[in-house]
């Protein structure tokens, strides 16, 4: 079922924002794709059109300082007296680009007969096509070049651990409810909103990760420690890293009156230093928030 169609979400490039008050040779600088107000960070840029059979032209853009024209140039043509030109000479050209986040996709699924261990950074391209220039941004005051995405391309979309919700371009689709993934090993994830009291906006938040050999029970994510917190998204990637279906909800997870215990094998390792303190016995001091609720790491045994 379509949502919306890709070629109506509204996407521009634009470089990064920066204080006023702040050098340009200070700090980061990123080229952004901004997808319904949400922006991606750029990491290679380029099209295959207007070069000759054969022939393409790319850009890899860093995280310093670099000369914006480089950009320019790609997106909207040369221009002779070194300012932004006044028409876009490349409308309606057709470009792909390399976001920083989708730079590394993951472990590729067993037995497909590629004999690569990783997903091809190609699969994770965004394919678009310039549609005009724009002078001055509404939302940023900056130069921009209005976009029009394509369905042969991907969009981003990802879960937000903190909250559970899920974003596909800069849309909420809603809360994670559950994913289920075929495998192997065969697994699914679940967020439970556990009962404490007697009314629902008392319920705490649980998400159980399992698959065929282990089960591992995560508490509220908002309030988990660093490691924990860790161990959650590293859990539900050995999880569905081989495709999975998602559904959402309106609403944080299913009620239960238990989210229950860890079950079956689970891979453990030292969960880093333990706390650092300094005196003995009841003298005894503390320094720091522990990092993890346990003295050891979790994970899914695949």
């Amino acid at each position: 079922e379509r949502i919306r169609p890709v070629g109506d979400l509204d996407a521009v490039i634009h470089i990064a924002d920066k204080a006023a008050s702040e050098n340009d040779s200070w700090g980061y600088c990123h080229a952004v794709m901004r997808i319904e107000g949400w922006p991606f960070r750029i990491k290679r840029l380029g099209s295959f059109e207007g070069y000759g059979e054969g022939l393409r032209r790319e850009a890899t853009f860093g995280i310093c300082q670099w000369d914006e024209s480089l950009l320019w140039d790609l997106l909207e043509g040369d221009s002779p007296d070194g300012q932004l030109p006044r028409a876009n000479l490349r409308k309606g050209r057709k470009y792909w680009a390399s976001l920083m986040d989708l730079d590394w996709l993951g472990p590729r699924a067993a037995g497909d007969g590629s004999g690569s261990c990783e997903i091809p950074v190609e699969k994770g391209y965004v394919w678009f096509v310039v549609e005009d220039s724009i002078e001055a941004l509404e939302s940023t005051g900056k130069h921009a070049v209005r976009i029009r995405m394509l369905e042969e391309g991907v969009i981003p979309a990802w879960l937000d651990l903190n909250f559970l919700q899920v974003f596909a371009g800069g849309m909420a689709l809603g809360f994670l409810d559950t994913m289920q993934s075929a495998g192997p090993p065969r697994g699914s994830v679940e967020a439970l909103r556990i009962l404490s009291g007697p009314l629902e906006e008392d319920a705490e938040r649980a998400i159980v990760v399992k698959n065929e050999h282990s089960r591992i029970v995560f508490d509220e994510p908002l309030t988990l420690p660093p490691s924990d917190f860790v161990d959650l998204g590293w859990a539900i990637l050995d999880c569905c890293y081989q495709g999975s279906t998602i559904r959402v909800s309106p609403k944080p997870g299913k009620l239960s009156a238990s989210a229950g215990n860890d079950e079956g094998s689970i891979a453990t390792k030292a969960a880093g230093p333990p706390r650092l303190c300094h005196g003995e016995g009841p003298d005894k001091i503390m320094a720091g928030p522990a990092k993890s609720n346990l003295p050891y790491d979790r994970n899914l045994v695949m």
